[in-house]
């Protein structure tokens, strides 16, 4: 007896120095948050206003159009990754309720009624058989049981909060999966009607230059006009053709895009959906508020962050582990043969004491998921400083391609405009005799080039505005 004092008095001191040994909490170092992003100026058409998150949050409303609100509403509520990442967080909050009642005490009610027969060759058998007992008999039982774990040392607490902080993490998965999936239908439906604009464009030039080969062919019957004009105006026709199924391809393809983001049938958007001429070449100003708000608008940012949250406390009831536990149970109730006597006093039983279980040894178990929990935290710790990091630099990308997009846009407008003028004068100087009919060909040919070019900057200036929206946590709300 005294060997087996002195072993668990070495047990008890080395537990004791084994708990001591704790390495550092890992932690997060931010980058310092600049007073402005770098890139602000790039844009023409920003804003620094104090309604920033109030105008980020419904970003496709600054567009002016019906249509675009009504599909953004839609995505918001039938879009399949929208409503499995909201599941998702119905999930996991739930999961977080299950560790929090791990801090609650428990009671539970049971009942048994049994009936049996003992052997006649047991100890029990020829007991009961001496003394003029019965073999066969019942047993009935109803009982309360409690327990409750005292945490002293906060291993419980601990995880219960990492799970709702792993919770609370997957509601920002699920806004950014929101914002990605907004901004995808706000940029496929931006496709969808710059091919149609396109497609507008191409069919009036096909008129025009029908008309063109119409009059060709009648000065060429006139005498006034050679073969040469009339095969010029042929192969410009042609050619535009050309240019008519790859953008008909497009808008197809954006509907059924637009369809599988809607849960809507491709037919049902084509016909939902036609051409309304509709102009995105002045885009609103952009509210870009400041740097330091983008940490709270970012939902990567603060599901990063959460994670890490999650990841420290899960270390901490790590590190709890290595302490005792503590219960405290009891039960209470009621159990006779009989069901005549069950209510009676003397039927009546009852316990409540404490336990105590300190795992002294496990084979290194503990101290390796301390080790373990320690290494997730710090990778947590490393991945939220990179999500910090590559919001910025998500915002600095989206600003410089906007604000180069506004300039493309601005000088093929200048492009367009001039090749109308183009194409008006040549066509004039050759009704007046001036110049030869191939001029009027080139100067339309540049005049169809130039409209194209503008419609496509106008679509990819749009497009990188929503990028801009999505890159600055726009539309986390719906």
């Amino acid at each position: 007896m005294k060997t087996s004092a002195h072993t668990t008095a070495a047990l008890l001191a080395l537990g004791f120095l084994l708990g001591g040994c704790a390495s550092p909490t890992p932690s997060a170092k931010l980058p310092a948050t600049p007073s402005a992003f770098a890139e602000a100026g790039a844009v023409k058409t920003s804003a620094t206003d104090a309604d920033a998150s109030t105008s980020l949050a419904a970003w496709w409303r600054s567009f002016d159009d019906p249509a675009l609100d009504a599909l953004i509403g839609r995505a918001g509520e039938v879009n399949h990754d929208v409503r499995l990442a909201r599941a998702r967080v119905r999930e996991a909050r739930a999961l977080a309720g299950i560790a929090a009642a791990a801090n609650q005490p428990s009671l539970n009610a049971n009942g048994t009624a049994t009936r049996g027969r003992l052997s006649e060759n047991s100890n029990s058998g020829r007991s009961a058989n001496a003394g003029g007992g019965s073999l066969t008999g019942n047993n009935l039982r109803a009982d309360f049981d409690a327990s409750w774990e005292i945490d002293i040392f906060g291993a419980n607490r601990a995880s219960a909060e990492a799970t709702r902080a792993e919770a609370e993490a997957s509601a920002e998965s699920a806004r950014a999966v929101l914002i990605s999936v907004l901004a995808e239908v706000g940029s496929t439906y931006l496709d969808l009607r710059g091919a149609q604009r396109e497609l507008a464009i191409l069919h009036a030039n096909l008129r025009l230059q029908h008309d063109t080969l119409a009059l060709a062919e009648d000065r060429l019957r006139a005498g006034v006009a050679d073969e040469l004009a009339v095969s010029q105006a042929r192969t410009q026709l042609a050619e535009t053709r050309t240019r008519i199924p790859p953008v008909e391809t497009a808008c197809a393809l954006a509907t059924h895009r637009l369809g599988l983001l809607l849960d809507r049938a491709p037919a049902e958007l084509a016909t939902a959906l036609p051409d309304d001429g509709k102009s995105y070449a002045r885009p609103p100003r952009v509210p870009l508020g400041l740097p330091s708000e983008l940490l709270q608008r970012r939902p990567d940012i603060r599901q990063a962050e959460l994670a890490f949250s999650a990841a420290v406390s899960r270390l901490v009831s790590a590190r709890a582990d290595r302490w005792p536990r503590f219960t405290l149970t009891g039960s209470a109730g009621l159990e006779s043969i009989s069901a005549g006597d069950l209510a009676e006093g003397g039927s009546r039983f009852w316990t409540l004491g404490p336990g105590l279980r300190w795992p002294l040894l496990s084979g290194g178990r503990i101290r390796q998921t301390i080790a373990a929990q320690d290494a997730r935290a710090e990778r947590a710790a490393i991945l939220y400083e990179q999500a910090v990091l590559s919001a910025f630099a998500d915002v600095e990308d989206a600003l410089i391609k906007f604000g180069r997009a506004q300039d493309h846009l601005a000088a093929a407008e200048d492009y367009a405009a001039s090749s109308r003028r183009t194409a008006a004068l040549a066509a004039d100087r050759h009704r007046a005799g001036l110049t030869d009919f191939l001029d009027v060909l080139s100067a339309e040919r540049a005049c169809l080039d130039a409209d194209q070019l503008r419609v496509k900057s106008e679509t990819e200036t749009a497009r990188n505005l929503i990028a801009l929206y999505k890159s600055l946590g726009g539309g986390w709300t719906l």
